[in-house]
């Protein structure tokens, strides 16, 4: 018996056990287990087993070759088993997003789960099909990046009834269209209607006071991988100073820094940004201000002190791969956390949508840079919950953490 069906074959452990164990298995192989679980997939396991491995095989960085393999062997011989493959799909080509979308219409209702992740990643090839599909939560995946059409259909929407879902709608699209047809919207809205306004706008890209940016020109996925991997570094290894509990004196957690120069977008200031959390338990502060000066940094709210690099609060001293998302526009639900997608650049993807935080020196909004989810690694879970979102004030060096959680 392979190691991946005696794990999930063994009645003592449940799902969260499992999960734990193949990590913590797998890991110690050659190349982190990804033979053994592309194996698992294409060799006709049962559909438990080519779940663990496929959800295994979606948090590896790098393997993207294998990744779509492993789908495409599904989708060519066993297309009853996609839904089992579902958290790969993000990895296609929209060529073959195109196919998978193609046999999962032909049984909507028992490859849902692999459609749903379609749309997701790849809503310019599902909306081709908008009217074939049937599950009323997949057609909303469809509203970012849509034509111009839908658009018109929103804004009439909107000037007709005053829908708040229309309003939703358009800011989801984000393109520069929709963001300036939101932007006209203002002079007749209702004051009752402002503070709904001013969040869908901020969240289609654009401060709706400055016109700024609110958000950065590229959506990337991360993965978390070995400190090798990249130059995104997490966990231990930040110095000399750190943020400190206000309570209990302990220090923070680097949970990522961003190597400025190797992103696709300028993240203006003077250091490369990092975001911060607190390991302990006190729930001493909601938003974690850090200012990045040439001297080092200084806390805003919270003091500094040096870091603990014995810290064994995050999984590792790891890094961030960062790819290229298919979904350029972002998501048009809410995200849940503990599935493990990571994000630099692009839309947030809240649990629940707010407005953006504002900068503790200069008041502006600041814009979303990164977000962690609290769900596995290959190195193990992530140990906080719900999901961290951190942002960046370019005038002033600033960033800030926060959590949203269910």
């Amino acid at each position: 018996m392979s190691l991946i069906k005696r794990i999930v074959a063994d009645p003592s452990l449940d799902v969260r056990e499992k999960e734990d164990r193949l990590a913590a298995e797998l890991r110690r192989l050659p190349g982190f287990g990804t033979m053994e679980a592309y194996d698992a997939i294409v060799s006709g396991s049962p559909a438990i087993v080519t779940r663990y491995a496929a959800n295994y095989l979606a948090v590896l960085p790098d393997y993207v070759d294998e990744k779509r393999h492993a789908v495409e062997h599904v989708l060519r011989s066993r297309p009853a088993d996609l839904n089992d493959i579902a958290y790969l799909v993000r990895f296609l080509s929209p060529e073959t997003a195109d196919e998978l979308v193609r046999r999962c219409l032909e049984n909507q209702e028992e490859r849902s789960g692999a459609l749903f992740s379609a749309a997701e990643a790849f809503p310019h090839v599902v909306r081709a099909y908008e009217e074939r599909i049937e599950d009323s939560g997949i057609r909303i995946l469809l509203w970012p990046g849509a034509p111009k059409k839908w658009l018109v259909a929103a804004l009439l929407a909107w000037r007709q009834r005053r829908e708040l879902t229309a309003l939703e709608q358009i800011s989801f699209i984000r393109t520069d269209e929709a963001r300036e047809a939101l932007l006209h919207l203002r002079a007749n809205l209702p004051d009752e209607f402002m503070p709904i306004y001013e969040t869908v706008v901020e969240n289609a890209g654009v401060f709706p006071d400055t016109r700024e940016p609110s958000v950065y020109p590229r959506t990337l996925m991360g993965l978390v991988g070995d400190r090798q991997v990249s130059r995104h570094h997490m966990g231990a290894g930040y110095g000399p100073l750190v943020p400190v509990c206000p309570l209990c004196q302990r220090p923070a957690v680097r949970v990522l820094t961003l190597a400025r120069d190797t992103l696709p977008f300028k993240v203006s200031g003077t250091a490369d940004p990092s975001l911060f959390w607190l390991p302990c338990d006190c729930d001493a502060v909601e938003y974690l201000y850090v200012r990045f000066t040439d001297q080092g940094i200084e806390g805003l709210v919270t003091e500094v002190g040096p870091p603990d690099n014995r810290e064994n609060w995050l999984p590792g001293r790891l890094a961030l791969e960062l790819l290229d998302h298919p979904n350029q526009y972002g998501r048009s639900t809410d995200a849940i956390p503990g599935q493990s997608e990571h994000q630099v650049g692009g839309y947030p993807p809240w649990v629940q949508t707010d407005r953006f935080p504002r900068c503790a020196e200069c008041g502006q909004g600041m814009r979303y840079l990164a977000s962690m989810d609290s769900g596995k690694t290959a190195f193990g879970r992530m140990p906080f919950e719900g999901m961290l979102f951190g942002f960046w004030c370019d005038h002033d060096s600033i960033s800030v953490t926060f959590e949203q959680s269910l």
